[in-house]
């Protein structure tokens, strides 16, 4: 088994707006350190260095390429994840990577194997599962609270991120849109809490493909989406819990709760699982008032980054691997067989996961 010092040292892998919220995670812990950072925008790289007294800074192969780190944590576009955490794991380093954690299902499939096979771990995003909101909503379900669950509704309802982000094409790429920029905390908040999902329909529209720009530089300035920008999808776990998902980039203002599970005996309601905080509250079936659900204890911080954290956690326990990038595999599943379905116009079914992944999915 390999010794590691004191601290596990850290490269952060795109310095973008998100690395910001992590770095201000991670160097409050006492088990990791950010000892690199790359960005290919070298000016990036160094200017989030000298914010950040991280010592070194670079391009992203150059900093892979030296060693001395034992996690990559790669915050880059979806496009470059699987070939940047492949370069990771060749050096002997674990990985974390942003969401989503491929573009398809085998090559996420591909990445877990590899680094299996180097006794590395991935962990991934979102990591919001670990969060006192998600830890209190799995111990009502496992405890009863509405009885057995029967279905449940999510939505990401939103006018699209170019009413606050300057550059935001991005999330209007053809490999993103609503379903593949929001949609994986909605699916890894309900693996989590209602276990893998094996049926998937779906069908998708845009609304209003033409989009402006409403702040920065180039406020004003027109684009058009590549991607579906309002999706509905109905999928179906294991224990045949039936799921709507709607992740929309078209809506103007909504008061429809992000997420809620139905049971025999009760409702119960989460708050965005885009974060990590908010209310948990549950009504059951002979009451006519809600009770607001106490947290879960949890050592985390309740930000971005602890993923991260929890990754050093099982690396530092020896464990086998880390069950967030399980988890995000089967978002990545979720995802194409979400994709297939509305392409094709019949339901999708996943290849059924192996028993002992699903058992690390909660």
């Amino acid at each position: 088994m390999t010794r590691y010092p004191t601290l596990l040292r850290g490269a952060i892998i795109g310095c973008g707006q998100v690395a910001h919220e992590y770095v201000a995670t991670l160097q409050r812990s006492a088990d990791f350190t950010v000892t690199a950072c790359a960005d290919i925008d070298l000016r990036a790289a160094t200017d989030f260095a000298d914010q950040y007294n991280i010592p070194e800074a670079g391009a992203p192969g150059d900093i892979l390429a030296g060693g001395g780190i034992d996690v990559a944590v790669i915050l880059t576009p979806p496009r470059t994840h699987i070939a940047l955490a492949r370069d990771a794991l060749n050096v002997g380093a674990h990985v974390y990577v942003e969401k989503p954690l491929g573009l398809t299902t085998a090559d996420s499939a591909l990445l877990l194997r590899e680094a299996s096979h180097k006794g590395l771990h991935v962990g991934a995003a979102p990591d919001t599962v670990l969060a006192g909101p998600a830890r209190a909503a799995h111990r009502a379900l496992a405890t009863g609270v509405i009885g057995t669950p029967l279905a449940a509704d999510a939505a990401l309802l939103a006018p699209g991120p170019e009413a606050w982000h300057p550059a935001p094409q991005q999330f209007y790429d053809s490999a993103t849109g609503p379903l593949r920029d929001m949609g994986p905390y909605y699916l890894a908040m309900l693996t989590y809490l209602l276990g893998p999902i094996e049926y998937v329909e779906a069908c998708a529209t845009s609304t209003r493909s033409e989009r402006v720009i409403r702040s920065g530089p180039r406020a004003g300035d027109a684009f058009r989406s590549a991607a579906p920008t309002h999706l509905v999808a109905l999928l179906t776990t294991r224990e045949h819990v039936r799921v709507t998902l709607t992740t929309s980039f078209d809506i103007a203002a909504t008061t429809r709760p992000h997420l809620e599970i139905y049971g025999t005996d009760g409702t119960l309601v989460l708050p965005d699982p885009n974060f990590h905080d908010g209310l948990v509250r549950y009504r059951r079936r002979d009451e006519s008032f809600w009770h607001d659900l106490a947290h879960a204890d949890t050592d985390l911080p309740t930000s971005r980054g602890i993923g991260v954290l929890d990754l050093v956690e099982s690396i530092r326990r020896g464990s086998s691997e880390c069950p967030s990038g399980h988890r995000a595999h089967h978002v990545v599943e979720i995802i194409e067989a979400i994709e297939l379905a509305r392409t094709s116009g019949h339901s999708a079914e996943l290849r059924l996961l192996r028993e002992e992944r699903c058992a690390r999915l909660r």
